[in-house]
């Protein structure tokens, strides 16, 4: 594993090339989600571009799915047990959730982007409101503040 200490708004991290082809071949979401994320430090537009190409070959939804389903587990366990928690957790356990969900739908690759994630899978109007709140409080800074349990995220999340 490539990393570097966070500089700024820089946050550098990576595999080397034989470590991130296991990956590749594993169909590693978090590799498949930097192919496709739309922020691009430096990039070796051949290389990249194949890995790109082949992603669809290579891709199984299960393994996927299986990491998402892990993760969102975990994370809830972690963060968002008890009566106050972290504003931002709840995106740490939404975004694995609702993957699940795009998977399990049969909709592809899971998208790099939340905005597109929630599009594709959050049809619940109460719910996006609630979800799209989280975000803008995110976004304005308010994402390290803890506070009652969000009860529209925390019922879906539970699968209410």
């Amino acid at each position: 594993m490539i990393e570097l200490p966070i500089v700024d708004e820089l946050d550098v991290n990576g595999w080397d090339l034989r470590k991130a082809l296991q990956l590749f071949r594993k169909s590693n979401s978090p590799l498949l989600e930097w192919l496709g994320s739309p922020v691009v430090y430096m990039e070796n537009g051949s290389f990249t571009a194949r890995l790109r190409e082949l992603a669809p070959i290579s891709y199984s939804p299960v393994a996927c799915m299986y990491h998402y389903f892990k993760m969102a587990k975990g994370n809830f366990r972690e963060y968002l047990r008890g009566d106050r928690v972290r504003l931002k957790k709840y995106l740490y356990v939404l975004r694995p959730v609702l993957a699940v969900i795009y998977l399990e739908r049969g909709l592809g690759q899971v998208p790099t982007q939340f905005s597109k994630l929630l599009d594709g899978v959050v049809e619940d109007i109460a719910l996006r409101r609630a979800v799209d709140n989280l975000l803008a409080r995110k976004m304005v800074g308010q994402e390290l503040d803890d506070g009652p349990a969000i009860w529209r995220s925390a019922n879906f999340i539970n699968g209410n």
